[in-house]
């Protein structure tokens, strides 16, 4: 049984947790949004050629 001053220490570990997990959750939400947009203007600069991959996979399928 947990004694009764160990209770709010542990809900003080939780809280933290929880926090700590939703600060992680919007940092790789804002480095994946950052990653998007820098592949879009990659693709308006045309460093990027999508229409390699819309031709299909016909230049991969003798890499084994």
């Amino acid at each position: 049984m947990i004694s009764n001053t160990r209770v709010p220490a542990l809900f003080k570990e939780w809280q933290e947790d929880t926090v700590n997990a939703a600060l992680r959750e919007i940092i790789d939400r804002r480095r994946r949004a950052a990653a998007v947009t820098r592949m879009r203007a990659m693709v308006a600069e045309g460093e990027i050629d999508f229409s390699v991959i819309d031709k299909g996979d016909n230049a991969h399928q003798g890499v084994a």
